[in-house]
């Protein structure tokens, strides 16, 4: 945002960057700044959006822009910002028994090393987990909520006392992790579609499960992830009842996915063969997609470029990722791309540090991540908004729709924890949330907006926050904070339209918005915020 003042002679130039609370004070003679302002305004206009406004817009009212957002650069810092949206589910977080004192050690040190999240259940729930059916692709459903089950011996990669790999505590023991809402980076919007990459590495597969000599086309990593037969790779491997696309999408999902013409162009430094282009719709990006500066990435392999650095979900690590315990990328991991390497054995890949390796590794490596990419249907109503992640720090983020039960009036503090390069921290332990198992049945309507928001003064360190009644809501929710980027805020669940907020700090001023929910089963499905609201408690 700009402001011009004019005083005398002088010009005074402000430029508040909202999302850095920065403000750049410049004083000139009125000739030169003139003249440095059109610059300045040329050079913005073509490098940046107002991305503050779009930031402020989200974190006010809880909903995405009327239109997702392509990365955005900061040209001080070098951070880039991608807006995100939840679309399909995979397993991700680990289910841990809270009596299982050998496995929480194991989770408590995996998670001060690099990051590990988990969660803990009672032992009866664990239980429960543990005792449901599960069917070929190791999936079970239990009270709404879809659960993977994995063994050592499952996992691509296992290695005991190496503390870069998952330390599995034995061989034959299942470990359970939940289907979460997948984080989808939004790397390019043209019109309807929507280029997306995954936020995290979701699982870890060979790019073929033998070191031939081999293409995109033909490899088994494009068949896993597409759900293709045998005679669509060269290692003969039936992928049409076990992948990805199956696990992550229900078949609506699926149809709101392009099918996309993957380019399969050769290395650009050695020119090793990339094979036939072909229409998939799941994908790795390419070395040119991962050197696009419009996707927010650098065009230098050797630079070290966070915009590139990614970590893992739990399963993933499970599964045999590699993880980084270095201070600087604690919990990165490499990350499979789609083109070749110096010979057509070797794949190119991603490190944990940001560096694009063009030369690639052997194609039956087992430790490497799966980022997959796709484009979606904008026009489809099945994503949501998720916020925004950065390279330089996580700006806001959106839950998905769907929340675990709350009791009457409870109060919980909530802060996204991020490191260095915009990856959220959050591993503690704690109650597991419960999020709907991928499928159309469970959808249930959101409810309408709540509007006409009114806070009121109610004696000291109270506020009363009252708003018109939402028609077939079960409850609403409440977020109050002093930031006004709700930040640091504490969420209340009630189920009438008036509510009196305690135990407020005297003097300072609150933020409020609030939303409606409805029930789908024992499961909370949000509406969005209100407009936010704001009032000066009194002393």
């Amino acid at each position: 945002m700009i402001h011009q003042i004019f005083k005398e002679k002088n010009i005074k130039l402000i430029y508040r960057y909202k999302r850095r609370e920065t403000i750049i004070k410049l004083r000139a003679s009125s000739k030169k700044v003139i003249a440095a302002m059109v610059t300045l305004c040329l050079a913005l206009g073509l490098l940046f959006t107002d991305y503050g406004d779009i930031a402020t817009k989200a974190e006010e009212t809880g909903t995405a822009p009327h239109t997702l957002q392509n990365p955005i650069k900061d040209g001080r810092s070098g951070n880039v910002i991608w807006d995100c949206v939840w679309f399909g589910s995979y397993p991700q977080t680990e289910i841990v028994s809270e009596e299982d004192e050998t496995q929480l050690a194991a989770m408590q040190k995996m998670n001060t090393d690099y990051k590990t999240r988990y969660e803990t259940v009672s032992a009866s729930a664990y239980q429960q987990i543990a005792g449901a059916s599960y069917d070929s692709n190791s999936d079970a459903t239990v009270d709404g909520v879809k659960y993977r089950r994995m063994k050592k011996g499952d996992a691509t990669h296992s290695k005991i006392n190496n503390s870069k790999y998952y330390q599995w505590t034995d061989s034959t023991s299942y470990h359970y992790f939940r289907y979460e809402p997948i984080k989808w980076r939004v790397l390019l919007v043209e019109g309807n579609d929507a280029l997306l990459l995954a936020d995290l590495g979701l699982d870890d597969r060979k790019y073929n499960e033998s070191r031939l000599d081999i293409t995109w086309e033909n490899s088994t990593m494009r068949s896993w992830l597409n759900g293709y037969g045998a005679s669509d790779n060269q290692q003969g491997g039936d992928y049409s009842s076990s992948n990805f696309l199956d696990s992550a999408f229900s078949s609506a999902e699926q149809a709101a996915i392009a099918n996309s013409t993957v380019v399969n162009a050769d290395n650009p430094r050695f020119g090793t063969t990339g094979g036939n282009d072909t229409i998939d719709k799941i994908f790795l990006l390419s070395i040119d997609e991962a050197t696009k500066t419009e996707y927010g990435f650098l065009t230098d392999y050797s630079t070290y470029d966070k915009a590139r650095m990614a970590k893992t979900s739990t399963y993933a690590k499970a599964a045999g990722c590699w993880t980084d315990t270095n201070t600087a990328y604690a919990g990165n991991a490499w990350w499979w791309l789609r083109s070749p390497g110096y010979n057509t054995d070797e794949t190119a890949d991603v490190y944990s540090d940001g560096f694009l390796i063009g030369n690639g590794y052997s194609v039956n490596n087992n430790d490497i991540a799966v980022r997959p990419a796709l484009h979606l249907n904008l026009s489809s109503s099945l994503y949501f908004y998720a916020g925004n992640v950065g390279s330089g720090g996580t700006m806001y983020e959106e839950a998905p729709p769907s929340d675990a039960t709350t009791t009457e009036a409870a109060t919980t503090t909530e802060k996204v924890p991020t490191d260095a390069f915009g990856q959220s921290t959050t591993t503690e332990a704690s109650t597991a949330t419960q999020i709907p198992n991928n499928t159309e049945s469970q959808r249930v309507t959101a409810p309408a907006r709540v509007k006409k928001v009114k806070l009121k003064k109610a004696g000291s360190g109270k506020l009363k926050v009252s708003f018109k009644k939402v028609k077939k809501a079960k409850g609403y929710q409440i977020r109050y904070s002093t930031n006004k980027r709700f930040s640091r805020s504490k969420k209340i669940i009630t189920r009438k339209n008036k509510y009196t907020i305690k135990k407020l700090k005297k003097g300072k001023t609150y933020y409020v918005k609030v939303r409606a929910y409805k029930l789908n089963g024992s499961k909370k499905v949000y509406g969005k915020w209100s407009a936010v609201k704001k009032c000066k408690v009194k002393k």
